[in-house]
Formats: C-alpha cells, structure tokens, sequence
C-alpha cells in the first residue's frame, strides 16, 4: 500500500470518480449516505448492468450489514460486489 489513507488514494481515480459522482447523484439529502432502497439505481449509474435479484440480493446485505444506509466507502464496497454477478 501506499501508505496514504484509503480515502486520499481515490483522487484522481476515473473510476473512483464517477462512482463518487454517481453516490453524490442519490445522496439527496446531503448527509454523506443513500438508502440501500437507492443502491439499486446508484449501481447502474455508474454503469453495473444487475437484475431486479441481484439488486435485492444487494440491498438485503445492505440491510442486514449497515442497517439500510451507506456512506461512500460502503457504495464502493457494493461497486466491488456487483462486480461478481454481471
């Protein structure tokens, strides 16, 4: 690793980028979190082709695992995830 913290060594990722865009997109209040009910449209925002299972598939582990809210660190775990069913 490089040593720096995990969020500074996203800047000037493209695909950090858009992800953050995308997160920033659904985060309609501001706070720093989506709903795992938004999860779905976050995704296929910044391009995840998921089915209506694989998003509930998703949104339940959202659920069981951070209680329904994701911060941004969280959205990107998902990216990762989502990954794995396209």
């Amino acid at each position: 690793t490089s040593g720096k913290p995990w969020r500074d060594q996203l800047t000037g990722c493209p695909v950090c980028q858009n992800a953050k865009e995308a997160f920033d997109l659904h985060d309609h209040s501001g706070t720093g979190f989506i709903g795992s009910a938004e999860l779905g449209n976050a995704l296929r925002s910044v391009g995840r082709r998921l089915t209506q299972e694989d998003v509930a598939r998703l949104v339940k582990q959202a659920d069981d695992q951070l209680g329904g809210k994701l911060n941004y660190e969280n959205f990107l775990t998902y990216c990762d995830r989502s990954l794995a069913v396209e």
